[in-house]
This record gives C-alpha cells, structure tokens and sequence, in this order.
C-alpha cells in the first residue's frame, strides 16, 4: 500500500505539472470559438430592415473618388483600462483601452480615433433666471403646496412658496478637456466583439508610505502618493494593482490632470498590526465616566513591527470636534500629535511613527465632553 500511495502522489505531481499549459490550450480554444461563433453569426442577413443609397459617379480621368460617410454609432464605446504596478520603488502606469461594438455592421481594417470629446452632450451654458425670495407662514405649509398644485395655467415663480424648476438638459458624462488617441494600426470589430489595445506605458513619481487607521483597521496598508509629472491628461478607468507581478486589487482611477497627484492603495501591509482599546473601570483603568450631561473617555492605540525592519507609519485617528458654543470638548493627547487636521480636515490627528524591528508604540487619548442638561450627546469614540 505504501508503494502505491507513493506512486500515486509522484503521479498527480506529474499532472499536476500538466495541468497549467492544457488549462491555457483549452482557454485560447475558447476564446477562438467565441470569436468565430460570432464571425459567423455576423455573415446572416440582419434581422432588421437596411437603408440603402445607390450613387452614381463619373469617374474623372485624374484619379479615383472617394465616398464618405459620417454618422454617430451610438452602439460603439470604450474605456480606459490601466495596468498599475508598484515595483523597485517606481511606479509604472500601462495604458489600454477597450472598444466595444454593439449593434450593426462590422469594422473590417478600420483606423480609429478614440475622442473624449461628447457631441451628443450639453454645448451652452445654462440660463440663470431670477432668484426670488418670500416668507410664508410656517403653520401653513400644506394649504401653500395644495394652491400650487392646483392652479392652473399659473407660472412656477408666480406661486407662493414654490420655486421654478431649473430647465431639463442632457448632461455630458465627462467634464475635462478633449483627449484623442490615433491607433497607429487598422482593427477589426466585430458585432457584439470587446477588444483590448494596448497603448503605452507612462512612468510616475511616486512616494511610498504606510498608513494606519487603527480604529478601523488591524493592519497598515501601504500607499503610494503618485504625481502625473507625464505633462499630459490621465484619463479615468479600472486600474488593476500589482505590487512586484502580484495582483493586490482593482479601484477606479479619477482623472489626474497634468501636475496632479493621485492616491493609491496597494494592499494589506502584514507586519505592522494596530489595535485600539476602550479602557474601563475593570481593569484599574479610568474608562468610561458618564453623568447626565458629561462623558470622559480614555483610549489607547498601539501599533506593533512584527517584521525584521523598520516601518515607517503614519497612524490616524478623528478626535472629536463641535461647532456647537454648549458642546465642550476636552482633548489630551500622549505623545502629541505630528500633525493637526490633516489634509484640513478638522480634528483628524496624525502620529509619523519610526517602528523599530519587534517595536510597540502606544497612544494615549482622553476625551472630556460637556453639554447643557436636557440635551442629548450624539457622538461615538
């Protein structure tokens, strides 16, 4: 029995080794046959009816004559699609696009221009009408809107209480400048075809860091601060996220104009752990003390190295803020933050930490919320 098991595992080894090329063999097959189920369906007679125009052409003794015809084929899209990958310190940004057909004839040799442009979009400013302003009675709001509703042949701005509506207009999806890109080779599309065109690779300044939310989170993650010092538009699209050749991940990339800079997330970083502890009164703590209209809180953050190098992270947390006179908050804090309100954002604290290799560093925050009695506090740590 020993003997067989051991063949039998030497064996499954070997199909095991087998098993990759004849998985790709049978995926390229596949796709071949799709493409080619859709080629032939593409040969029948369109189920619908077809404008024909017949031209008759002299045909001048200097040269031929060139027939062409513009229209919108509202069946045709495509998308920017980035390849994103975070290795040796830079970062490589792989640009492609996916055109896709929809409906009607095919696109045999085609050269394309791919346009952000939007001709079927809003082309003129808005009108701005009159703003006009009115009190009414607070005790009545119903018999207003009941008058409104029912008059007729009354103009919006006339009626007491109610506002004219802004004019219904189509709104353009993008809202940037107009980006073209010539394809230098003619393609083939098929009806109902989506194919993928690789278009070049841009190289992107790049600041690595790690980031903490201790609050929310139990590990760092690791983010790349990315410039687009490319002089040109990046457009929007789906980026895949490699760190070295490993896929971490896939998030919508916004429009980065030239000079801009981007924020990006490169997956879980496992050797820098975070926890944060609501102290009570059972362990000797100070904890929790709450009266009929104050409450003292008292937390504590830690974050860990468990790797074999040092980490540098930069640790968050949203303390808390009013912009209410009768709200009184208390806020101290151990060690100081490094920075106050970061990004602008009011009361979020951040803590630059240098974490040795096997290093624990512990955050200490008390929290002192004072209000009128009567009122209530709506508020978590």
């Amino acid at each position: 029995i020993a003997t067989d098991i051991a063949a039998n595992a030497e064996r499954r080894a070997t199909l095991a080794s087998e098993l990759p090329p004849l998985q790709e063999a049978l995926f390229d097959a596949q796709e071949r046959r799709a493409r080619a189920e859709t080629a032939l369906d593409a040969l029948f007679a369109p189920s619908e009816d077809w404008a024909l125009v017949t031209l008759s052409v002299d045909v001048p003794a200097a040269g031929p004559v060139v027939l062409r015809a513009d229209y919108l084929d509202f069946s045709a899209n495509w998308q920017v699609e980035y390849d994103v990958r975070l290795a040796d310190g830079g970062l490589t940004l792989g640009r492609s696009v996916a055109v896709e057909r929809g409906l009607g004839l095919p696109w045999i040799e085609a050269m394309l221009t791919l346009s952000t442009a939007q001709p079927q979009g809003q082309t003129r400013a808005r009108d701005v009408n009159r703003s006009i302003a009115r009190i009414v009675d607070p005790e009545a709001p119903n018999l207003i809107i009941g008058r409104a509703i029912g008059t007729a042949g009354m103009e919006a701005d006339t009626v007491p209480g109610v506002m004219a509506a802004a004019p219904r207009m189509v709104e353009a999806s993008f809202d940037g400048p107009v980006v073209e890109y010539r394809l230098p080779d003619p393609v083939t599309l098929l009806t109902g075809g989506r194919q993928l065109l690789a278009l070049d690779t841009l190289e992107l300044a790049a600041e690595e860091y790690l980031a903490a939310a201790p609050r929310f989170d139990d590990t760092a993650f690791l983010m790349v601060d990315a410039t687009n010092d490319s002089g040109e538009t990046i457009l929007p699209g789906l980026a895949r996220l490699f760190r070295e050749d490993t896929l971490v991940g896939e998030e919508p990339l916004p429009l980065i104009a030239a000079g801009d800079m981007v924020t990006l997330g490169f997956g879980p970083e496992l050797s820098v752990a975070l926890d944060v502890e609501f102290l009570d009164q059972q362990e000797g703590d100070r904890g929790i003390i709450r009266g009929q209209n104050t409450r003292e809180d008292e937390i504590r953050l830690t974050a860990t190295n468990l790797g074999e190098a040092a980490q540098d992270v930069r640790l968050r947390y949203a303390v808390p803020t009013s912009q209410q006179e009768d709200l009184v908050i208390a806020v101290d804090m151990s060690p100081a933050p490094t920075t106050q309100d970061a990004d602008d954002l009011l009361g979020v604290m951040e803590w630059a930490l240098t974490l040795a290799p096997g290093e624990t560093t512990e955050i200490e925050l008390a929290f002192d919320l004072r209000w009128p009695e009567g009122q209530v506090l709506n508020w978590r740590p």
